[in-house]
């Protein structure tokens, strides 16, 4: 239960936003239908495109990298109330240390995947990331070859 609510929070609050995209866009091509060309149209529909894949991706990525600690609690409060779940004792202790830590480190690693993601879709934190790092050459790559398409 730990992992899913959140999970679904994110879900229903995400779909929320894009569903409210959708709608504010229908308005706009209702009252401008002449200003939009062709072109543009099709610019503005891959940003949104982008936009509603990645937030659908940071929610499934969520999931996936909470679900091992979320389990791993559960195993330790059943282990709690319950006493060991193995008969040997030295393996119980070995395997519920080895999972909870790789379930903790599983979910540090999340923070880590946003950045990957946010790289992947985001132009203007791929282009401030790299001015970070201070490499210019491939900043000026990047800047050009996404003026080119968009």
């Amino acid at each position: 239960m730990r992992i899913y609510i959140p999970f679904f929070l994110m879900l229903t609050f995400n779909l929320t936003v894009i569903s409210r995209l959708n709608s504010s866009k229908k308005i706009v091509r209702v009252g401008a239908t002449q200003i939009i060309n062709g072109k543009q149209q099709g610019q503005m529909s891959n940003k949104e495109y982008r936009f509603k894949v990645a937030t659908i991706i940071i929610d499934f990525t969520f999931l996936f990298f909470y679900t091992p600690l979320a389990v791993s609690l559960t195993f330790g409060i059943v282990d709690l109330v319950n006493g060991s779940i193995s008969a040997d004792p030295l393996m119980n202790v070995i395997v519920n240390n080895l999972f909870s830590n790789i379930a903790t480190l599983l979910a540090f690693a999340y923070a880590v995947a946003l950045i990957f993601i946010f790289f992947i879709f985001n132009r203007y934190f791929r282009i401030e990331f790299l001015r970070i790092l201070r490499i210019k050459k491939l900043t000026n790559q990047v800047e050009t070859s996404t003026t080119r398409g968009n």
